[in-house]
């Protein structure tokens, strides 16, 4: 039964392809370009993602309502009041993972990075479909996760259906995903340029002007499409008025943000670790124990700022707190999320991370108001710097945690405030731990993938398979005014200068070609060696991919000297991003 219905699938996904072919060759016929096209089909993903999210949203509301009447019907002590619905969601949550997916681990922001540097971003839809149905009942009975996770990876599925529906090859599938991803983020908080970077930054791995326009395009789509269905109910609300000084106050974001950076490893290695003590416990201890430790602490902080469903956080009560019990709920809130995945829900961990960092900036705020009163500190505004820092320094996306509380508060002022808490948090969370809190889930299976490459292919393959060996270099001796025709008809943006000897003295780049220029004295008397900039280090034939990626991008350069192992100074070559990349591309595929 199991091998007809399965070839009955096969048959029905190659009748589609085929249907696929034709419209792609009437688009073809019709004179539209490939740039065109690309930017067509993201505004098609960005508006397909956005309906649905707001069907998982939908989904969200029908199973809280769901699980209510159901536990409504069976009498329950009040202590139980928050524990029963939780189980019940838990349960059923479990049960559509396991039928669904076979118990899959995957489907998650970290499969979708995975998916996209491993698999050709191909991403089946059925299990991501199970998950976030799983999703949309743990965040119905009150689990503590977030919606934006699911709304990413289901943007991403049905990106990748849509692409491989018309049979696109994988470098245009790569882009699709992430249209979906960033469609998914920012439908999710209506956040469109905060989506971008997310699937920037999270997703593709990179900011190539070749991704960018359509991952743009597709996020105001999303956003654009669930603003009209949801309105202004965004997950996180504020005051319409508060006050903030924002070079006043710069010392005191700075040290929130130097905090942040040690609360989002805390964030980020307690959510795993709490799975890991409870890992080997049999799963209906593990679900048991999970819905009467979050009923307990729902019990105690729902009243306050703890948030249910796709609502989450009320930075309007803030005043109503001490410092002390905002601490609390900042650790009540890690604690319940690592216990919500370990019991078997399903959802994001970027919600989370707002709350948390949102509850620790805000009680650092209301301690620095009641310590230092006359300093007029605004705990609004220190807990939205709070929410950036946690986020940027959890997921390594330091963009997307300052354009994600930008947009939300549409409060200019911040930004100052924004990018240096979160340019601190990313800078201490990742000398403090290599791994953000998806990349975590990789490493766990042996996978090493970063800015959306596997770190693995990388290190296994070296320098020797991707250099290029005939470069285009210049003689020391000569004045610009000779190298110039030599270097207008070369396509590289960087060249490496050497002496008679054929040894490396140099690089001269395009920033020295233009100061030389604009002093013409420069250009026609000085040889190349005085123009441009010394060389200190390269890479030789043995060094891996990885090796070299680092180097490029500690120097900021386009492109590193290869040289010899015994000779340092020899050149045989030059390496840049687009030798390693295409390399990369060749084995993985």
């Amino acid at each position: 039964m199991v091998s007809r219905l399965d070839g009955v699938s096969r048959l029905l996904a190659a009748r589609a392809s085929a249907l696929g072919d034709r419209l792609l060759a009437a688009f073809l016929r019709l004179g539209i370009g490939e740039h065109a096209l690309l930017i067509g089909f993201a505004l098609l993903v960005g508006a397909v993602v956005g309906l649905g999210t707001l069907g998982f949203y939908r989904a969200i509301d029908v199973a809280a309502g769901f699980i209510g009447r159901t536990v409504d019907r069976v009498p329950v002590p009040a202590a139980l009041a928050y524990a029963a619905p939780l189980a019940l969601a838990l349960l059923i949550s479990r049960a559509l993972v396991h039928w669904g997916t076979r118990d899959s681990d995957g489907e998650n922001v970290s499969d979708v990075m995975h998916a996209v540097a491993r698999r050709g971003a191909v991403i089946h839809l059925g299990p991501v479909l199970a998950k976030t149905l799983a999703a949309a009942f743990t965040l119905g009975g009150g689990g503590s996760v977030g919606a934006e996770g699911p709304a990413a990876v289901l943007g991403s599925g049905l990106a990748s259906r849509l692409g491989r529906f018309f049979r696109f090859e994988t470098n245009r599938l790569r882009h699709l995903v992430g249209c979906g991803a960033a469609a998914g983020i920012s439908g999710a908080f209506g956040a469109p340029i905060a989506g971008a970077m997310f699937a920037m930054e999270e997703v593709l791995g990179s900011f190539r002007s070749s991704s960018l326009a359509p991952v743009i395009v597709a996020s105001v789509a999303g956003a654009a499409v669930t603003r009209v269905g949801l309105g202004d109910d965004l997950p996180i609300r504020i005051p319409t008025e508060y006050g903030i000084n924002a070079t006043r106050d710069l010392v005191v974001y700075a040290l929130i943000g130097l905090l942040g950076g040690l609360v989002a490893v805390l964030y980020h290695r307690g959510v795993w670790r709490i799975q890991d003590w409870m890992k080997p416990l049999p799963w209906w201890l593990r679900l048991g124990l999970a819905a009467l430790v979050i009923g307990t602490l729902a019990a105690t902080f729902e009243p306050a700022l703890w948030g249910r469903g796709h609502q989450a956080l009320d930075l309007r009560r803030l005043g109503q707190h001490t410092a002390l019990f905002l601490f609390l709920l900042s650790g009540a809130k890690l604690l319940a999320t690592g216990l919500t995945l370990a019991g078997g829900g399903v959802g994001g961990v970027f919600m989370p991370a707002l709350v948390v960092g949102g509850t620790f900036g805000g009680a650092a705020g209301v301690g620095l108001q009641q310590l230092l009163p006359g300093f007029g500190i605004e705990p609004v505004a220190c807990a939205l710097v709070g929410m950036t820092a946690v986020v940027a320094g959890a997921t390594h996306a330091p963009l997307t945690g300052i354009f994600l509380v930008l947009e939300i508060t549409n409060d200019y002022e911040l930004i100052l405030p924004l990018m240096l808490a979160g340019a601190l948090s990313f800078a201490v969370s990742r000398s403090l731990h290599p791994h953000s809190i998806y990349t975590e889930w990789l490493a766990r299976r042996g996978e090493r993938i970063s800015h959306g490459a596997d770190e693995a292919v990388l290190s296994r393959l070296t320098v020797a398979d991707a250099y290029r060996s005939d470069p285009t270099v210049l003689a020391d001796y000569e004045t610009l005014a000779d190298a110039l025709p030599v270097v207008r008809q070369s396509n590289q943006l960087e060249f490496p200068v050497v002496n008679a000897g054929n040894e490396v003295v140099g690089v001269l780049t395009w920033a020295g070609i233009k100061t030389a220029l604009a002093d013409r004295s420069l250009a026609g008397e000085l040889p190349i060696r005085e123009l441009a900039q010394p060389f200190t280090e390269g890479v030789t034939l043995g060094d891996d991919l990885l090796t070299a990626l680092r180097r490029l991008g500690a120097r900021g350069a386009q492109m590193l000297p290869v040289v010899d192992r015994v000779a340092p100074h020899h050149l045989r070559g030059i390496i840049g991003r687009q030798e390693i990349f295409a390399a990369y591309e060749r084995e993985v595929r």
